[in-house]
C-alpha cells in the first residue's frame, strides 16, 4: 500500500513540475543532484551520511543507512527547458555493507536546426541516461568508505551518440576530533571521456572535501556544512556553504556556492516528513539563467524517523 502511495505522489509531482520547454543544455547528467535536500545545501554534502541521495556526493554515505530507502527527484530548469528525473534505492545487507543504485534521465529540451539546404528540423538538443551501482561500508565505528561505478549514454541532436563509464571513490570520518564534527572526501568521475565523432569530451573529473557540524539552539537542530571542490580538468575551485535547520517535522535550508564559474547565486529549500515519507523542495537562483526548481520524495521503509542516521547521530551528541 505504501509503495502505491509513493508511486501516486511521483505521478502528481511529475505532472506538476516536469513540463517540457524549449532550449538546450551544455550540462552533464553526471553533475545533476538526485535529491532536493542537497540542492538546498548548495551541494555541501561530502561529509553527510545516512541518506540515499547523498551517494551522489560520497558513496561512503551509504554505510550509515539502517533501513531501505527509496527516493525520486524531478527537476525543471525553467528558462533553458532542461528536465531531469532520477530514482535511487539503498539497502543494507548485514555486515557486507550497504548497496545503492540510481538511474537518471536528462532531456535537454527542443531546439531548431537550420540546414544549408534550407530545411529546418526540430530536435532534442541532448538526452542523457546515467546509472550507477554504489556500495558503502563501515571500516570502523568512525570511518566509512565507498565506491560507485557509473555508466552513461548520451545523444546529441538525435544523431550523435556516445557511451562511457566512470568511478567514484569516497570516505567519511566521523567525530575524529570532536563528536559533533564529521569530515568527508570524494573523487568523482574517474574515467574515459565521451567521444562524439572524432571529438573526445572529458568527464567532469573533480575532488571534493568538506566538514559538517551538528548542534542545537533551544529546540531547533542545526547542521552547518562547508565543502571545497577542485575541477581537475579546468583547474578551478568552488566553495559550497550550507545550513539546515529542523524543528519537529519541518526542515529549512540555505546554501551559498562561491565560484567564478558557477551560475548559482544562492540556493534555498524546505522539507517536511510525514511518517515514512519525506518531501523536499529546492530552488536555485542563478546569476544569469532562470530559477530552477527541484522536488523530491523519499520513503524510508520501517522508519518513522528523524531524517536519517546523520540526524540520529546529531540528536545523540547534542542531548
Amino acid at each position: 500500500m505504501k509503495i502505491k502511495v509513493f508511486i501516486m505522489v511521483l505521478i502528481f509531482l511529475f505532472n506538476g513540475v516536469c513540463f517540457a520547454g524549449s532550449g538546450n543544455t551544455s550540462g552533464n547528467v553526471l553533475l545533476e543532484d538526485i535529491g532536493a535536500r542537497s540542492v538546498g545545501l548548495a551541494g555541501a554534502c561530502t561529509s553527510l551520511s545516512g541518506d540515499v541521495i547523498l551517494m551522489h556526493y560520497n558513496p561512503a554515505s551509504l554505510a550509515d543507512i539502517t533501513d531501505p530507502q527509496l527516493a525520486a527527484m524531478f527537476y525543471n530548469s525553467g528558462l533553458t527547458g532542461v528536465n531531469y528525473i532520477s530514482v535511487a534505492y539503498g539497502q543494507k545487507f548485514g555486515k557486507i555493507g550497504t548497496f545503492g543504485i540510481c538511474v537518471g534521465y536528462l532531456d535537454g529540451g527542443q531546439m531548431d536546426l537550420n540546414y544549408t539546404d534550407g530545411i529546418t528540423a526540430t530536435v532534442t538538443s541532448e538526452q542523457d541516461i546515467v546509472a550507477n551501482v554504489s556500495m558503502g561500508i563501515n571500516l570502523s565505528r568512525k570511518i566509512n568508505a565507498g565506491v560507485s561505478l557509473k555508466g552513461m549514454y548520451s545523444t546529441l541532436v538525435n544523431t550523435q551518440s556516445a557511451i562511457t563509464a566512470a568511478l567514484d571513490l569516497g570516505a567519511i570520518f566521523k567525530g575524529l576530533f570532536m563528536e559533533e564534527i564529521d569530515f568527508g572526501v570524494s573523487l568523482h568521475n574517474l574515467g574515459i571521456g565521451l567521444k562524439y565523432l572524432d571529438t573526445i569530451e572529458p568527464l567532469p573529473f573533480n575532488v571534493q572535501a568538506g566538514a559538517s557540524y551538528n548542534f542545537k539552539i533551544e529546540e531547533i537542530k542545526l547542521l552547518a556544512a562547508v565543502d571545497g571542490a577542485y575541477d581537475i580538468n579546468n583547474k578551478t575551485i568552488k566553495i559550497m556553504i550550507g545550513v539546515e535547520g529542523s524543528y519537529n517535522e519541518f526542515f529549512a535550508r540555505i546554501g551559498v556556492p562561491i565560484s567564478s564559474v558557477d551560475d548559482r547565486m544562492v540556493t534555498v529549500g524546505i522539507g517536511y516528513k510525514f511518517d515514512e515519507f519525506i518531501f523536499d523542495y529546492g530552488i536555485t537562483f542563478g546569476k544569469i539563467l532562470d530559477i530552477a526548481h527541484r522536488i523530491s520524495v523519499e520513503m524510508r521503509f520501517g522508519e518513522e524517523r528523524g531524517r536519517s542516521k546523520d540526524r540520529k547521530y546529531m540528536q545523540k551528541v547534542i542531548k
